[in-house]
């Protein structure tokens, strides 16, 4: 036997929505304005400028997504050669477009002992730090740490692996 539902019960079910969907907007006095609408005395241009606004330096430099390639040095060598200032030149540029704090981390390969190699990794870091600021990064945008030989970027004792360890890398922070 077939069941005859009234038709009633697609109108019932119409109303349901409507009301479930009226309920979840929000309504607002005559007295209340909301805090993102342009008050009666605003003209249309000083609404315009206030939408087009860009966002916050700060939100900026948080989401800033920098591409910082490392800075490696002869042995021996805290002075940047041209390769050197090459890639710190263009890290300067991403990090000053950015507004980025960054840090500036100096560190040697295994050989030398561990003070001589904590001074070489500092002066290295405070030789791209100086680049950087004539480049007009602002300092205090800029900090330095030495690891000396305690960070090796590669393992091994032959020259093929301390080429590597001998390098400043830019990391950035906030």
């Amino acid at each position: 036997m077939r069941r005859i539902i009234p038709r009633t019960s697609g109108l019932i079910a119409a109303v349901l929505a409507v009301t479930v969907i009226g309920l979840g907007c929000a309504t607002t006095s005559k007295d209340e304005e909301p805090a993102d609408t342009p008050a009666a005395s605003d003209t249309d241009s000083e609404f315009q400028a206030r939408e087009e606004s860009p966002p916050v330096q700060a939100k900026v430099v948080e989401t800033a997504k920098l591409s910082l390639d490392t800075a490696y040095f002869a042995f021996d060598v805290y002075a940047l050669d041209p390769v050197a200032r090459s890639v710190a030149r263009a890290n300067g540029e991403q990090i000053k477009s950015a507004g980025a704090r960054i840090l500036l981390e100096g560190n040697c390969d295994e050989r030398g002992s561990e003070e001589y190699n904590f001074a070489l990794g500092e002066r290295r870091a405070n030789s791209v730090k100086s680049y950087l600021t004539d480049l007009g990064v602002p300092a205090s945008k800029i900090r330095t740490v030495s690891y000396g030989e305690t960070n090796p970027a590669a393992e091994g004792n032959n020259e093929s692996a301390w080429r590597y360890n001998r390098r400043v890398d830019f990391k950035v922070t906030r």
